[in-house]
C-alpha cells in the first residue's frame, strides 16, 4: 500500500524467529539465544494468551510476542520475522523494531475483510517520523492498515481511503494503545481507548491486494517476495485484527469510561 489518498472525512535480549514463508507450521521453530542457540520448543500449538482467544472465529490476526512470533488466532498463519528483538511492556512480553525489521504474513483469504473489520494494538513510537514520512504499524496491502504520521497521529487506511485522529502520540517512552474500526457506516480512530475522530464512509474494503500482510512496515511486490517501506521504529505489542467492528477498545486499552462518542459529529 505504497499510495493512500488522505480524505478529509466529516467530523534487550533475545531475537525473535518464525518459521520461514511457506514452510511447515506445524510447531515454533524456538527463539535464538544472545549466542546464536535455537531453543527447541517441541511441536504444540501456540500456547493461548490473555491477547489471543483462538476460539472467537472473527479474531483473523493476533501476535502477542510472547515467545516466537507467530499467529495466535484460529487462523494461525506463519509469519516471517527479521531482526525482531525482545522488550518490555509493563512486564509483558512486547518487540522492539528497527528500520531493518521486518515481519510478514502470507497472503491468506481469512485476512481479506469487506465489511466490518477492527484493528489494535500497543505501540512507543521512538521518535516521530521525518517530514512527508510515516511509520507503518500494519499493513495488508491495498486493502486497510493504521500508520504514524509526521505529526505524530494515526492513520487509519481503507483501501485508497483514510483518516487521521487529531489527538498526537506523545515519545515519551510509555506504550499507547491505538485502534481503528470500520462498520460499513463509520471509520473510527482511537489513542488510548478514547474515539479521537470520526468520518462517514460506506464503502466496502477492497481485497485485491495480494502481496500479504506485513507489521511494522509497508508492503508491496509479491507475496512470494514482499518489499517493504517505511518502517515503523518502536515498541509494538499486541497486534490484532478482527473481521468485525464491535471492538471494546475502551477494555483493550485496559481502561474504564473512555470517550465513544464521535467528536465533532
Amino acid at each position: 500500500m505504497r499510495t493512500a489518498w488522505l480524505i478529509l472525512l466529516a467530523s534487550t535480549g533475545c531475537t525473535f524467529v518464525s518459521p520461514p514463508e511457506g514452510g511447515d507450521t506445524g510447531g515454533d521453530p524456538g527463539a535464538v539465544d544472545d549466542d546464536g542457540t535455537v531453543v527447541e520448543p517441541g511441536h504444540e500449538e501456540p500456547a493461548a494468551s490473555a491477547a489471543c482467544d483462538r476460539t472467537d472465529p472473527a479474531l483473523r490476526l493476533c501476535v502477542d510476542f510472547d515467545g516466537p512470533v507467530a499467529d495466535r488466532s484460529a487462523s494461525g498463519g506463519a509469519i516471517a520475522a527479521v531482526g525482531v528483538t525482545a522488550m518490555q511492556r509493563d512486564g509483558e512480553p512486547a518487540a522492539m523494531l528497527s528500520a531493518a525489521s521486518t515481519m510478514h504474513v502470507r497472503e491468506s483469504t481469512a485476512l481479506d475483510i469487506k465489511d466490518g473489520l477492527a484493528l489494535d494494538m500497543w505501540i512507543r513510537p521512538s521518535s516521530y517520523p521525518a517530514l512527508g514520512s510515516r511509520y507503518w504499524m500494519l499493513d495488508n496491502n491495498q486493502q486497510y492498515g493504521a500508520s504514524f504520521t509526521e505529526l505524530g497521529v494515526v492513520r487509519c487506511v481503507l483501501g485508497s481511503a483514510s483518516l487521521d485522529g487529531n489527538t498526537v502520540v506523545p515519545i515519551d517512552g510509555k506504550f499507547h494503545h491505538v485502534a481503528c474500526t470500520y462498520d460499513r457506516a463509520r471509520l473510527k480512530v482511537y489513542v488510548d481507548g478514547d474515539v479521537v475522530r470520526c468520518g462517514g464512509l460506506t464503502a466496502q474494503i477492497p481485497t485485491t491486494g495480494t502481496s500479504g500482510l506485513a507489521i511494522g512496515a509497508n508492503v508491496s511486490g509479491s507475496d512470494a517476495d514482499p518489499d517493504y517501506y517505511d518502517a515503523f521504529v518502536g515498541g509494538i505489542d499486541d497486534v490484532r485484527v478482527w473481521a468485525r467492528a464491535d471492538l471494546d477498545v475502551c477494555a483493550a486499552a485496559g481502561r474504564t469510561g473512555c470517550q465513544t462518542a464521535c467528536p465533532l459529529l
